[in-house]
């Protein structure tokens, strides 16, 4: 993943996700708004993917509970969400 900073340097970090894992990318509209701050919106966005690969939920049902989480927030800003699950190497698509 690329990532440039506000000076403008950017770098390249590598994760690894193990077999049941989640990595969200999101929006602030997602995550902080009139009725949430950022961290309890962050927080609420963990508890969220947490619950979601118990549960085995697949990529789509992920984000969409994220998205749906969004409406608490409070306001109409933008509001995108990215969910990429690791099922292993036996996954059917």
């Amino acid at each position: 993943m690329r990532v440039a900073t506000a000076d403008g340097r950017s770098g390249v970090t590598r994760y690894r996700l193990d077999t049941g894992s989640l990595f969200a990318m999101l929006t602030d509209g997602v995550v902080e708004g009139p009725s949430m701050q950022l961290d309890e919106g962050l927080d609420h966005v963990v508890r969220l993917a947490g619950i979601s690969a118990v549960a085995r939920l697949d990529a789509d049902a992920s984000a969409a509970a994220v998205i749906k989480g969004a409406a608490q927030v409070g306001h109409d800003d933008e509001a995108a969400v990215l969910v990429i699950a690791h099922d292993g190497p036996d996954a059917q698509p």
